[in-house]
Parts: structure tokens; C-alpha cells; sequence
């Protein structure tokens, strides 16, 4: 933080400001406004891009920019349930390989992150 603060010293941006803060605290801090303009996330990694599609939410932000990267839960989850879900049901087979479950746990993940805000009236590209 101090480096970013002091480039924006260097920089002349005097009313830009910087927060040790978590996604998923900066919703509730007082030091933010009621509404955001833009909220960005890039490369957040794992949930931290639904922390900041939350903070976005709450903040009512009017624009929303998220570059994720390693969408790992809902593949935990396929992997978690890998074995009994192969002996039961012929869709499993869509994540039998470790490979197809990473890229459909992905997949799955970045689907339910553009309708989580689209239910909340957003607009994706």
C-alpha cells in the first residue's frame, strides 16, 4: 500500500486513496461511500470474484469489471462427489477427467457469475 500510495503522490493523484481491505469487508467499511462507480477485479482468484460481485451488488456499483482466474470451488465440489457420482449417473461422465472437471467446474462458475448480477438487473456485454 505504501508504494501504490506514493505513486499517486508522484502522479498527482491527490484524491485517490488506498484501503487495506478485503472484498468481502470493504461492503461493510466506513470509509467507502454508500454507491461506487466501477468496481474491478482483476485475477482474482478463487471466490474473490464472487467477494467482489457481492461488493459490487451491495455498493449498487454502476459498472462492474472482473477478470477471474482460478474459478476452483464448484470443480472442488465435482471432485469431491467424483466417485459416487460416476457410479450413479451417466452425465458424471461429463468430469470424469481431471482435465473436463477443472474446464466444466469453470465453466459452470463463470455461468452462475454473469447471472448472479443479471438477476440483479446488470447488463454483461
Amino acid at each position: 500500500m505504501e508504494k501504490s500510495r506514493a505513486l499517486a503522490q508522484r502522479l498527482g493523484f491527490a484524491r485517490m486513496s488506498f484501503l487495506h481491505l478485503s472484498a468481502a469487508d470493504a461492503a461493510d467499511a466506513a470509509q467507502l461511500p454508500e454507491r461506487i462507480d466501477v468496481v474491478t477485479a482483476l485475477h482474482a482468484c478463487d471466490t474473490a470474484t464472487d467477494d467482489a460481485i457481492a461488493f459490487g451488488l451491495r455498493k449498487q456499483a454502476r459498472f462492474m469489471v472482473l477478470v477471474p482466474c482460478c474459478q476452483a470451488e464448484v470443480a472442488s465440489a465435482l471432485r469431491e462427489q467424483k466417485a459416487l457420482s460416476l457410479s450413479r449417473t451417466p452425465p458424471a461422465e461429463l468430469w470424469r477427467h481431471p482435465l473436463h472437471t477443472r474446464e466444466l467446474g469453470s465453466q459452470v462458475t463463470n455461468v452462475l457469475r454473469c447471472l448472479y448480477p443479471e438477476a440483479m438487473g446488470y447488463q454483461s456485454p
